[in-house]
């Protein structure tokens, strides 16, 4: 077996059509060679997509039978483009979650923001930037896709390399700085997509600033974006917590963070009014902040009737992953490394906002259990990125599973 691309110039190589995956899954499916399931014969032909012709008895044989793709009328190059941005550089098979993905969670409805969410786990923005592989990605089963964070304009984010695997620690740091094609191609990608276009579920839209606007006119960046998605989304997501744009994080202060979301909030009214549709605004925040910290930002949140907080985004600590390879490159930390520190933030958003509006917890979920230990802390909605990489897509299943059934305390 070859090995699995590791770089994007690699997977296109390696998978330029539905025929060479095809190919690659008979190769998954069959490690010695074809062999009919009726006659025996060791020797077919592909036919299309998908089946194999054994050449003695003409038996046809799918290639997708019983994986995930088996009901799937999407082509194969599009499962493997978004299976490979979930497990990119794995080898072989885990990489496409074909060893461990079995179906989609089953209903769980909660209401959330005004939202109905088919289910409690959700993705967490940053993987699909551009909001290219939204029809792939909701038919792993996630309760919700949170895609972005987009800016105004087109930018190429931060210099490579920018993103490190830290697997003893099961943790990533990025620096990849909102590399996006900007709020335009964000928007017509959603607008293309069939998610949309059928209204299929939740779909969030994180948004953010240029890293060259100066963080005085941050407001102007956001405003903007709010204004162009605003028609499409479930939810919008405001992310000022990320640590790869420059004094982002400012706007975390309390005269900043006023100042934001009380433009926010006026632009959303008149968007409302416009659209005749109201859609809830939550704001993404940092877990490197004590009690104080979020109790000022709690008190913002109240005061300017903000619809929801996630929380949290990656960590700039790095005690849990210091003297291992790569622990010391700049950027956030997430993973399995976040995941405490991004509880802690929850529970004190908990005892500050009690049931005033709802927590999205995020970080550090690798198992189901982790995700009820989100639930615990006080989070309504859990959403995953960092885990999907080291667990693969089963983790959206596992952690549904965990979550059915739980009631808030």
């Amino acid at each position: 077996m070859q090995d699995y691309p590791r770089t994007l110039g690699e997977f296109e190589a390696a998978f330029p059509s539905d025929e060479a995956c095809r190919d690659y899954l008979a190769r998954l499916r069959w490690p010695e060679g074809f062999r009919c399931p009726r006659c025996g014969n060791m020797k077919a032909y592909g036919i299309g997509a998908t089946l194999y012709q054994c050449s003695a008895c003409r038996y046809q044989v799918s290639v997708i039978a019983g994986t995930i793709f088996q009901d799937t009328h999407k082509p194969l190059t599009m499962w493997f483009r978004a299976f490979w941005w979930v497990g990119g550089q794995k080898n072989g098979a885990s990489a496409l979650g074909l060893t461990k993905l079995a179906g989609k969670p089953a209903p769980d409805p909660r209401t959330v923001m005004g939202i109905t969410f088919p289910n409690r786990v959700g993705l967490a923005a940053g993987l699909d930037k551009d909001g290219a592989y939204i029809d792939a990605l909701a038919d792993l089963g996630f309760g919700s896709i949170e895609v972005g964070t987009v800016t105004p304009r087109a930018q190429a984010g931060n210099p490579k390399p920018r993103m490190f695997r830290l697997p003893q620690a099961q943790g990533i740091i990025n620096r990849m700085g909102f590399n996006n094609g900007g709020v335009d191609a964000f928007v017509a990608n959603v607008q293309a997509s069939k998610f949309y276009q059928n209204r299929a579920g939740v779909l969030g839209l994180n948004i953010g600033k240029n890293a060259d606007t100066p963080i005085e006119r941050a407001a102007d960046d956001y405003l903007l974006c709010l204004e162009k998605v605003y028609p499409y989304a479930s939810y919008v997501t405001v992310n000022i917590s990320s640590p790869n744009t420059k004094n982002l994080r400012q706007l975390q202060g309390a005269s900043e963070l006023d100042a934001l979301l009380s433009q926010l909030k006026d632009a959303q009214a008149r968007l409302a009014d416009k659209h005749k549709r109201y859609v809830p605004l939550a704001l993404k925040i940092a877990p490197d902040m004590d009690g104080e910290q979020v109790k000022s930002i709690a008190e913002s949140l109240t005061r300017h009737r903000i619809d929801g907080v996630i929380a949290t985004n990656t960590t700039l600590s790095r005690s849990a992953v210091e003297g291992m390879p790569h622990g010391a490159e700049a950027g956030g930390l997430s993973g399995a490394p976040v995941f405490e520190l991004s509880n802690n933030v929850i529970r004190l958003l908990k005892a500050e906002l009690g049931d005033a509006l709802p927590i999205i917890g995020v970080g550090g979920i690798m198992q189901g259990s982790d995700a009820v230990a989100k639930f615990e802390a006080g989070a309504q909605l859990v959403q995953l990125y960092s885990g999907l990489i080291y667990a693969g897509p089963a983790l959206i299943k596992d952690c549904a599973r965990a979550l059915r059934g739980k009631q808030a305390t």
